[in-house]
């Protein structure tokens, strides 16, 4: 660091540390800290003299000193620099970040050994817009093959359904084999809305929705719901909480909590709780959707937007009719509607869908106009 001698005191420099929105610390040639700034030392969840002759892979989680180790020997004795990413908990808060650690070499001075810098970057929202960016990228593709698909898939529907109700027309209600075309019909009509559910995921869903108030919405749907599993095992709750006047597409945000209530029940077969809230957060309305269900492992929970990606249904190897499209079509519509969805998992407690929208009524407003 180059400075006029006598200019500015130690405390100047490491105030200037201090004041770092990353974290620096700096060892000995032992790899035991020297020098730490106070974000480093919020890391050790330690005052920093508390912190200062501790090796530095303690301020690394368990799992990462197997793969921080090396680099760090590798940066001491070559002067190579060195970096690596790695995931740790906030211990202030118990969020998880990601975070990237930049390791160079401190040459020996007059008055110290030679030893390592190690500087720590919060890098959690690069990552999760390089991932938002990846899966635009993704469903932008997937969603030129399934409008493909679904077009060609809806003209042979077309003529199979056609000469079918010929046929069917020439028959008898006696005939043997009616009963076996009627299923066959019903069976085309399920391939249908699945087609259509395609066309939906691919192309969107452009109709301008009849305007509601958000709460209004949120607070039948919730009424509906408990009328509707009144006699069976599932338990309703809702708590809805004051917010500004705010306009929704009632059509679109029915479908998305319809949606979310039959992932639920099928997650909850013994029975269980749902709970619907609805409160301001950041300046946004959020929409919780909850259940006590059976939860979705983490490594699936990056996928579940995605379409075709089911753990239940003939397509997740089960026997059910779950086609992996409804979770696509409710993020396509929560977007429609200027909004993000998140969801958060765990096994054999339940899932929780957070769904963000804008308040007030400039979003839809703005996009009526786009539409005439």
């Amino acid at each position: 660091m180059t400075h006029s001698p006598g200019q500015h005191g130690a405390s100047y420099f490491e105030h200037i540390c201090d004041s770092l929105s990353f974290a620096l610390i700096a060892t000995d040639d032992r790899l035991c800290i020297r020098f730490c700034n106070a974000m480093a030392a919020r890391m050790f969840a330690a005052p920093a003299e508390d912190v200062i002759g501790r090796p530095v892979l303690d301020v690394f989680p368990e799992n990462v000193r197997d793969t921080a180790r090396p680099i760090l020997e590798r940066v001491l004795g070559e002067s190579t620099p060195g970096e690596f990413e790695f995931p740790q908990r906030d211990p202030a808060t118990g969020r998880l970040m990601f975070l990237v650690a930049v390791i160079s070499h401190i040459p020996a001075s007059a008055d110290a050994s030679h030893g390592v810098s190690v500087a720590m970057r919060d890098i959690t929202q690069r990552r999760e817009l390089a991932r938002q960016l990846s899966r635009a990228r993704r469903m932008t593709a997937l969603g030129d093959m399934a409008g493909g698909v679904a077009h060609h898939f809806n003209s042979l529907l077309g003529g199979v359904t056609m000469r079918l109700e010929l046929l069917m027309q020439h028959m008898s209600r006696r005939d043997r084999l009616r009963k076996d075309l009627e299923q066959v019909a019903a069976a085309i009509g399920h391939a249908a809305r699945i087609s259509g559910q395609l066309l939906t995921f691919a192309e969107g869903d452009h109709e301008a929705g009849h305007l509601r108030d958000l709460t209004e919405v949120v607070t039948s749907c919730g009424d509906e719901m408990r009328r509707e599993l009144a006699e069976t095992n599932v338990r309703v709750e809702t708590a809805i909480s004051p917010i500004p006047p705010t306009q929704v597409e009632s059509r679109r945000l029915r479908a998305v909590l319809d949606s979310l209530k039959r992932n639920s029940l099928e997650a909850m077969p013994d029975g269980g709780v749902i709970r619907l809230s609805l409160r301001e957060v950041d300046g946004m309305a959020q929409v919780n959707f909850e259940d006590t269900g059976q939860g979705i492992l983490e490594s699936k929970l990056e996928k579940i937007f995605e379409p075709f990606f089911t753990t239940k249904g003939e397509l997740g190897g089960g026997a059910g009719k779950n086609t992996g499209l409804g979770l696509a079509v409710v993020h396509s519509f929560v977007e429609d509607m200027g909004g993000r969805i998140d969801v958060e998992s765990t096994l054999e407690k339940g899932t929780t869908f957070s769904i963000r929208l804008p308040l007030g009524s400039e979003h839809f407003t703005r996009r009526r106009r786009m539409m005439e």
